[in-house]
């Protein structure tokens, strides 16, 4: 699906791509916006988690943020050894190459991506 310049849609619910093999529990990854649905530049990723639900671990080639709009979570990196605490409001972002995944410590709503 490709868009013409200079236009501009909105993207309902349904509307929405695919869901992504990413979460681990109860709960769901599903594509907003990116390379499935027509977008080449930007990605939003709306992330669904019960509590106690994580993601897989991710690592991106590129930068990567998040937004807590609702619930509890934390996000976790083997590799710096560290654990930061996300609460509804708070964002987080992971740099280049660095990996990361995602734990529910409520129902946690989040949406974000690469």
């Amino acid at each position: 699906m490709t868009h013409e310049a200079g236009h501009a849609r909105i993207i309902g619910r349904d509307a929405w791509g695919p869901e992504l093999d990413i979460v681990l529990g109860d709960g769901s990854c599903r594509e907003v916006i990116g390379p499935r649905s027509g977008a080449s530049l930007r990605s939003l990723y709306a992330i669904e988690l019960a509590e106690g639900a994580s993601t897989i671990s991710l690592r991106h080639r590129v930068e990567a943020v998040y937004y807590v709009i609702d619930g509890k979570a934390s996000v976790e990196s083997a590799d710096a050894g560290e654990r930061l605490t996300l609460e509804e409001g708070a964002m987080f972002h992971a740099a280049p190459g660095t990996d990361y995944r995602i734990v529910a410590s409520s129902r946690a709503f989040l949406i974000g991506g690469p």
